[in-house]
């Protein structure tokens, strides 16, 4: 008979315990959402985990009257997580905007995830679970009057709401930046020989696009066209580069046009000359930041010589190649 009672009495507690605790865990609807360039971070399952493995329970209910909304997304370069909760009558109890940095959200979406979660936990943990009593029902709790129950009990089955309005989202508007960047090329094909050649760009960007402005400078380099006569051969252009930005890769159109000029070294009587010159082609390039305003690029152009050069030394006719490369790297920096 004693081990019975001590049985009941543990189960009771129990009972208690748990009712103490479903009393204490305020239940709120979830709306989680990646914006663009955020697909790649954790989903709606692994932000619950986070948050229920703080609480030590799963707090989120798909009917109930308050609603969490988190959104984690990347603007203007940086990324960054929002959240906001709203009561059942629509209106907003809080606020919370986590901010990322400048940083790829590839690098940082765990980490916004977590601190997002760490947000939601603090704020739930820190509301009531059940509004606070109106006079006319403490009045009634203080009575000891006993309510009798209703002669036919009613069964009330909670629904889904329909037809909600989902929640607004605020996003900043695009900005257009502009950037300045010192470049340095090595370049090749044209002539069976390396050339060296500085540069600067001028690039607007919005969003993902971006629109370039280039000059470059290849300084003389010497061509052997005959076993006892060279040449030096230079080289000045400006460039248009429209470019596509998907991650740390931009994928671009060149179009360059300039002047070419040469003029013989150790040949019998010696000229100098100059041509027009002009090239399309594309460009592959690594756009890192480095933090701040500052950006590193790596850059390789390949393009078609649309006005070849030939040269003649005595009664020898040399032609120029059809395809030239170039490899450069550049450090950019935002003006605005």
């Amino acid at each position: 008979m004693r081990a019975s009672c001590i049985l009941l009495s543990a189960l009771a507690a129990g009972v208690f315990g748990l009712a103490r605790r479903a009393e204490a865990s305020p239940a709120s609807r979830l709306v989680y959402a990646r914006g663009p360039g955020a697909e790649e971070c954790p989903d709606e399952s692994a932000f619950r985990v986070e948050v229920s493995s703080r609480l030590g329970y799963d707090p989120f209910f798909p009917w109930a009257a308050r609603t969490v909304s988190v959104e984690i997304e990347a603007v203007d370069g940086r990324s960054r997580a929002r959240v906001v909760v709203v009561d059942d009558k629509g209106f907003e109890l809080g606020a919370q905007i986590i901010d990322g940095g400048r940083a790829p959200i590839a690098t940082t979406c765990t980490g916004l995830v977590r601190s997002a979660a760490l947000a939601v936990s603090v704020s739930l943990d820190a509301m009531p679970s059940k509004p606070p009593k109106s006079e006319p029902e403490k009045k009634a709790a203080a009575t000891d009057v006993e309510v009798a129950p209703p002669i036919s009990p009613v069964l009330v089955v909670a629904a889904p709401v329909q037809n909600e309005a989902p929640p607004v989202r605020h996003r900043q508007p695009r900005r257009v930046a502009l950037s300045i960047a010192p470049q340095l090329w090595l370049g090749y094909g044209q002539w069976p020989v390396v050339s060296v050649g500085v540069g600067g760009a001028l690039a607007l960007r919005y969003g993902a696009w971006e629109l370039g402005f280039e000059g470059r400078w290849d300084a003389p380099s010497t061509v052997d066209v005959a076993s006892d006569g060279s040449v030096q051969i230079g080289r000045a252009t400006g460039s248009l580069v429209p470019c596509a930005h998907v991650g740390l890769v931009a994928l671009c159109a060149v179009a360059s046009f300039g002047g070419t000029w040469a003029s013989g070294l150790t040949v019998a009587d010696p000229t100098s000359a100059s041509a027009f010159f002009a090239a399309f082609g594309g460009r592959v390039a690594l756009d890192v930041p480095l933090g701040g305003r500052f950006r590193w690029g790596l850059l390789g152009d390949v393009v078609g010589v649309a006005t070849p050069m030939h040269l003649i030394v005595g009664s020898d006719r040399f032609n120029s190649g059809p395809v030239a490369a170039s490899f450069g790297t550049s450090l950019s920096m935002s003006i605005f």
